[in-house]
């Protein structure tokens, strides 16, 4: 094909994916580049005319010209491509569709020329759509994991947009810009700013359905995961980034799923489950827990390593702990520091998380299988046992500190939660449940309620 005829070819969409026009597209790519930088003008100049079009063109050149401009590492693509997302949010999905939210921060990432003030420009203007803005903010994340650009001006600028920015923006993209600020604090581990999310999520300006409340938060904070995820690795091969789309009607692979990684940033099933039932033996007998069989009380370990010998097989444990695990998602405590990655038992103290575990188990969220029977008056009573617990040692530390308010007190100690929310949670279980609990536990609502005045 000449360049001519491959053009032709990419121009207009057609439900007939075009590989043999973007095979010889990728093999002439010195000849094809400038007509593809025109594409990415041709698109800028005439959007505002299609918006007005009863029946616009469906023009497809510039998104092959993007994805090809990207395997190509074109310099030149940037600053276009960042003048492409300067319409509003109806124009930008037109022009972009699915592939902005998808692969639109690495098209900016892999043609990054250095001009940083353009990709602020595009986070900043709050008349551009809040996607493209989240587009161009992972891109400068992204460009940070690449030690292109300094964590420490990021840090700056994510500040900055925290202060002077944001806070002026639209009520209603206001929860979606400062969700995407604590999404790139995780993905760049930028410790220096758990403080400043934190002070988000009190403000209620994060979107919990993306990474839960500010306990899971410091979870992902912690989780070194250090394979490239598929969304993030390079562009390297425009066919295979686009064969699989769901608008062409051809026979097509499906995209390749990398699935090490896909369950890797997913928590464990937070049910520690039941040995399966030993089917009867023939005749009607029912089988014996053998020894190297899971332990029946459900401890996980085989029967020889735990309840053989008791004279009986056990029965199993009611414990709200022997049934779920209620340190699902917590930070690994036995994981040594590497180099930008503390650990956490290093980067909190050893009083700090030995107050905050009951406190975990007792208030951290977990999604329970629906087939699990539950009992949730036995969960609090349960729940109540973990906090005692930690106020116990929380009035001990206080006493021993001279620890006289609970901002004192977070300032040194906070892990997961600040400690007006579980002695809040507390004081009103011990209310709750004040027929159940035995006098000596009663005898704490004084205390607690003296902790939380202050």
């Amino acid at each position: 094909m000449t360049v001519d005829e491959i053009i032709e070819n990419l121009t207009w969409f057609t439900t007939v994916y075009p590989r043999e026009a973007l095979e010889e597209a990728r093999r002439c790519s010195a000849e094809i580049t400038p007509r593809l930088l025109d594409a990415l003008d041709y698109a800028y100049d005439n959007l505002e005319q299609w918006a007005n079009e009863a029946a616009p063109p469906c023009y497809e050149l510039h998104v092959y010209a993007a994805y090809l401009l990207a395997e190509f590492k074109e310099k030149r693509a940037f600053p276009k491509l960042c003048a492409l997302l300067q319409f509003d949010e109806e124009g930008v999905d037109f022009l972009w569709g699915d592939t902005l939210t998808d692969r639109y921060s690495v098209l900016l990432r892999d043609t990054f020329n250095g001009d940083l003030q353009s990709l602020c420009k595009v986070i900043e203007n709050n008349r551009y759509n809040k996607w493209g803005s989240g587009a161009a903010l992972c891109a400068y994340g992204l460009l940070v994991r690449d030690k292109t650009i300094p964590r420490e001006d990021f840090i700056t600028y994510l500040r900055y947009l925290i202060s002077d920015v944001y806070t002026n923006i639209k009520e209603e993209d206001d929860c979606f810009m400062f969700t995407q600020i604590s999404s790139e604090v995780i993905s760049c581990h930028l410790f220096e700013m758990i403080e400043d999310v934190r002070l988000l999520y009190d403000k209620d300006s994060i979107d919990t359905s993306v990474h839960g409340n500010y306990d899971s938060f410091l979870n992902y904070m912690f989780e070194y995961n250090t394979r490239i995820s598929s969304h993030d690795a390079p562009i390297t091969n425009t066919i295979e980034e686009t064969e699989w789309w769901a608008c062409f009607n051809e026979d097509k692979p499906e995209k390749k799923i990398d699935y090490d990684a896909l369950l890797s940033g997913i928590e464990k099933m937070p049910y520690k489950g039941q040995p399966e039932q030993k089917k009867s033996a023939p005749g009607g007998k029912k089988q014996k827990t053998s020894r190297n069989d899971p332990c029946p009380c459900g401890s996980g370990k085989k029967y020889k390593h735990c309840c053989l010998g008791k004279g009986v097989e056990p029965k199993k444990r009611s414990s709200v702990e022997d049934i779920y695990d209620l340190m699902t998602g917590y930070p690994d405590l036995n994981a040594a520091a590497a180099e930008g990655k503390p650990a956490f038992k290093d980067f909190y103290n050893d009083k700090a998380i030995e107050i905050d575990i009951p406190v975990y188990k007792a208030l951290h969220h977990r999604s329970i299988p629906l087939f699990i029977a539950r009992d949730k008056h036995s969960e609090d009573i349960e729940r109540i046992d973990l906090l005692l617990e930690a106020f116990t040692k929380f009035y001990a530390l206080c006493k021993q500190d001279n620890i006289k308010t609970l901002e004192e007190f977070d300032a040194k100690y906070m892990v997961h939660y600040r400690a007006q929310e579980w002695l809040l949670k507390l004081q009103d279980l011990l209310a709750t449940y004040s027929a159940d609990i035995p006098t000596e536990k009663a005898a704490y609502k004084r205390l607690i309620r003296q902790a939380i005045r202050g």
